[in-house]
């Protein structure tokens, strides 16, 4: 278990490994109003982007672009799919044109999991994120 800071340094860390060529997809995992989307905003801070960042529950995926790094993040939660998962919905975001450049990040990824290529699970990152008993968050990435 780990802190935000620490989280973030490991993520930065991995982002920048990316920097040339590939993609990173990272699934964000844990319960709703847990602080997910607040994971994605301070991450964005850190990556110098501008834009305020705000859930895409409503819009599905929404796209920033990172200065100096020539990619954009990207955005996607599928907790609106959660009594209907289906592979369709992958295509209807256009989820591939993003994969093979791009920093991704997924909220409720559990729902279309299954729905994707086996090496592109064997090469993400999954962050849990909980609360412990006194309400802070803990972090636990998963490669």
């Amino acid at each position: 278990m780990s802190t935000l800071d620490l989280t973030l340094k490991q993520i930065l860390r991995e982002i920048r490994n990316t920097k040339d060529s590939g993609s990173l997809i990272v699934f964000l995992n844990g319960d709703l109003g847990v602080g997910k989307t607040h994971f994605v905003k301070r991450l964005a801070e850190h990556l110098k982007i501008k834009e305020t960042i705000t859930s895409p529950t409503f819009l599905i995926l929404k796209t920033y672009e990172i200065p100096n790094l020539e990619k954009l993040l990207v955005h996607i939660d599928f907790y609106r799919f959660k009594d209907n998962p289906s592979p369709a919905v992958l295509e209807d975001i256009a989820f591939f044109d993003y994969i093979d450049k791009d920093i991704i990040f997924i909220e409720w990824g559990e729902i279309v999991k299954p729905f994707l290529p086996e090496d592109l699970l064997k090469n993400s990152i999954n962050i849990d994120i909980k609360k412990d008993e006194y309400g802070n968050r803990v972090y636990e990435i998963k490669k």
